[in-house]
């Protein structure tokens, strides 16, 4: 009876473990599920140890299949990351059994003697496991939940492959520490998994490493992409400002155009020049950046041309509009030759918003492939490039970069749809 006990209750921390590694807070559906699949859960474990069928390997794989399916039913996540995380507890509880029996044993006897921990302190080191393991679950769990979603599922199933060369590996110190059992099949066997756990750890770090930086500069450009956009609707409140002054300017301008004050007139269309900027568009947030890069392409010297269908509304959200833009004008403004132009179109065709940005260059800037040809120092260009790509396929839309008459043509074609 008491064992039946202590499998209920280890059936109902692993479904909390799984439910809280998905789901911060429980919906009558997940309850009703988190409750049926305990029951299920216990009720295997305890047919197991009544009638002892496929015990070790077939056990973990039939409750790691329960499990999943209940995660399955509740989230509804990949079933790559189902699987990586219906592993965890088994491992979990693997491990906190083996280091708490192993410390407590040296500590009583000093030495390994499980039999006798078991008999003389059984209660005890039931209590302590479960206490353990509810402990670190809970807060596995919460990084689960909040730290993994970047994962992709080969970085899942990669943890899984892991997992499960660290179970084997926990198996054999089970059967060391509870059995003395340790052939020598075994030594091969966990030698080999760890020395597939070493491989398996060297790639995760060095592939995840480069996910996490590729993650930190992607939200470091969303927060300087911000810091730019909240800068940008400042200056149009200010430029609204200035445009009425230019007006009254202008009429100044032609007053004293042809007149012995024609000096004057002369400075005074020079400043209503350069208060103009291509594009004025409040109510859409590209406006903001087109307005931007013209700033700085006027400070290179480059002939800056706008061509946009009023008000023409495209289908993304806007901060990455506002970055697939940037990017853009970022690569026209670098790859400029020397007739240092640059036309900006956005305009409809048919059931797709179109951005077309020409800029002039002085010799072919890409490959046979239609790839841009990089030199090693400009790595970071490289990374604008995949960031356009990425985007477009974000949203289901076409890129195309080609040359034609001394031109480079960036093209970035969106569906139309929802409005943003």
């Amino acid at each position: 009876m008491t064992d039946h006990i202590i499998n209920l209750i280890e059936s109902f921390l692993i479904i909390i473990f799984l439910h809280a590694s998905c789901l911060e807070r429980p919906t009558k559906k997940t309850v009703i599920l988190s409750a049926v699949f305990t029951v299920l859960s216990f009720l295997h474990i305890s047919w197991v140890n009544t009638f002892s069928v496929y015990e070790d390997i077939g056990m973990k794989i039939v409750d790691i299949a329960i499990l999943a399916v209940y995660m399955k039913l509740i989230s509804g996540a990949s079933w790559s990351r189902v699987l990586m995380i219906t592993t965890i507890p088994l491992v979990l509880i693997a491990s906190i059994n083996i280091c708490t029996a192993s410390f407590f044993s040296w500590l009583f006897y000093g030495g390994l003697d499980y039999p006798r921990l078991a008999g003389e302190h059984y209660g005890l080191m039931i209590f302590l496991t479960k206490v353990l393991f509810l402990a670190v679950s809970q807060v596995t769990a919460i990084l689960l939940r909040k730290k993994t979603d970047w994962l992709s599922s080969s970085d899942c199933i990669t943890i899984l492959v892991l997992l499960i060369l660290f179970s084997m590996i926990i198996t054999f110190f089970e059967n060391l520490v509870f059995y003395q059992d340790f052939s020598a099949d075994w030594i091969i066997l966990v030698l080999t998994c760890i020395n597939g756990s070493a491989i398996l750890v060297v790639y995760l770090i060095h592939k995840l490493n480069a996910t996490v930086r590729s993650g930190l500069r992607t939200q470091h450009n969303l927060e300087v992409l911000q810091a730019q956009l909240d800068s940008f609707q400042s200056f149009e409140a200010k430029q609204a400002q200035l445009n009425k002054w230019a007006h009254d300017m202008k009429h100044f301008y032609n007053a004293l155009l042809n007149t012995e004050h024609n000096e004057i007139a002369e400075k005074m269309k020079t400043m209503y020049e350069e208060m103009q900027l291509p594009i004025i568009l409040t109510k859409e947030p590209y406006g903001l950046v087109l307005n931007a890069k013209y700033r700085e392409a006027k400070q290179a010297g480059i002939d800056y041309n706008c061509s946009i269908r009023a008000d023409i509304r495209i289908n993304m959200d806007r901060y990455d509009l506002c970055l697939l833009l940037s990017n853009l004008l970022d690569n026209a403004i670098y790859h400029i030759g020397s007739g240092k132009k640059i036309l900006v179109e956005i305009d409809d065709i048919q059931d797709y918003s179109r951005i077309r940005i020409t800029n002039s260059i002085d010799g072919p800037v890409l490959d046979e492939n239609g790839s841009f040809i990089f030199s090693g120092d400009n790595h970071g260009h490289g990374y604008g490039v995949n960031t356009i790509l990425t985007l477009t396929s974000n949203y289901n839309g076409r890129c195309l970069f080609e040359e034609a008459d001394g031109n480079l043509i960036s093209t970035v074609i969106i569906p139309s749809g929802r409005t943003v």
